[in-house]
């Protein structure tokens, strides 16, 4: 599970980082192709986009430039991804 977090925010950072303009189509288009390339399952590739698609949605929001959003801001993102989802309460039936 962490390889993908690596994966998401090395992907975050090519996309966001070194671009000069927020193009959030642009760069999931991007992120899904990588993912295909490297053969996720279809499941995978939907749930990363989302949470990538989520990131700089709120990103976009917070910065004016793409130069902006430092290394720190995407760990932190997804400290608080992975740590919302361990804390999650599991739902019985």
């Amino acid at each position: 599970m962490r390889n993908i977090y690596y994966f998401i925010y090395i992907c975050i950072y090519e996309c966001f980082i070194e671009s000069k303009i927020m193009n959030i189509d642009g760069w999931i288009s991007e992120f899904e192709r990588k993912m295909i390339i490297q053969r996720y399952s279809p499941n995978s590739i939907q749930n990363y986009k989302s949470a990538v698609r989520a990131f700089l949605q709120l990103a976009e929001r917070k910065y004016c430039h793409p130069m902006e959003v430092k290394e720190a801001d995407i760990e932190k993102y997804l400290f608080w991804k992975i740590e919302s989802t361990i804390s999650e309460p599991l739902i019985k039936d």
